[in-house]
């Protein structure tokens, strides 16, 4: 899901933006550490780990 993971989910109710770790969110991972507008910063992904994820 890249910079866009660990969300609530898009349903009205449901909240908006990044789920915290208490609420059972997750760190999110993609190929920069720029945020998704609204979202939290996610941690930039090395050309080794990009690699491992298209060759799983």
């Amino acid at each position: 899901a890249g910079r866009k993971a660990s969300t609530h989910r898009p349903f009205p109710g449901e909240g908006k933006g990044t789920v915290s770790k208490d609420a059972g969110g997750w760190p999110t991972l993609g190929p920069s550490d720029l945020a998704y507008p609204g979202l939290a910063e996610p941690t930039a992904m090395s050309a080794e780990q990009i690699r491992d994820v298209v060759e799983a």
